[in-house]
């Protein structure tokens, strides 16, 4: 993610160490406040939980956050910094509906520059390996369900969305969720029963 004012990014700024502005640092501590309920907006699946909650493969297949973080060009943060003038958001996942996801982040990160919300530092580790050295970092939602409560908590996503869009897409969801437990899975059968 960039943001222009005409031919100019105001994210760059050469004289940062990452290469980002100010400005880019407020915008992204105003993603990371806002993640938890972020997290249904960009993972509106129950399946989409199973990725984020993927442990790392010897390949790094995954990669797909667990912290609410951010590094520099490190694939195991939420928030990475590949290069000067723009970060990259690695929550969202193929069945983002990116409407509703970029409105959220948006406003999650207007609010950032609005308010003068800090990051915090830095992290340079492998978030995968050594993500439970840092107990003050928040987790994002592991499952569906707690990340709808996440977003029903989160007053300025629930007004981007509307009253009436907020409440259609939760009600939608929390009907999902509600028919995916009434399901009984092969799993299940295997492990309980022993067919």
């Amino acid at each position: 993610m960039s943001l222009w004012n005409g031919e100019s990014n105001v994210f760059e700024d050469a004289r940062d160490e990452l290469g980002v502005a100010p400005v880019d640092y407020k915008f992204m501590a105003g993603v990371m406040a806002h993640a938890r309920g972020l997290t249904a907006l960009c993972n509106p699946t129950i399946n989409s939980y199973r990725r984020l909650g993927a442990a790392m493969t010897s390949s790094g297949s995954t990669w797909s956050p667990r912290y609410i973080s951010f590094g520099g060009n490190n694939r195991t943060h939420m928030l990475r910094i590949p290069e000067g003038g723009r970060f990259e958001l690695r929550l969202a996942d193929g069945s983002t509906n990116l409407y509703l996801a970029q409105a959220g982040i948006l406003a999650a990160g207007l609010e950032g520059i609005t308010e003068h919300l800090t990051t915090g530092d830095r992290i340079d580790e492998n978030m995968f390996v050594r993500g439970s050295e840092f107990p003050a970092l928040q987790t994002l939602p592991t499952t569906l369900i707690e990340a709808l409560r996440c977003l029903e908590q989160d007053v300025l996503l629930i007004k981007t969305l509307g009253e009436q869009g907020a409440k259609t897409f939760l009600d939608f969801k929390y009907k999902e969720c509600s028919d995916y437990h009434t399901e009984v899975t092969q799993w299940e059968l295997q492990q309980y029963i022993h067919c």
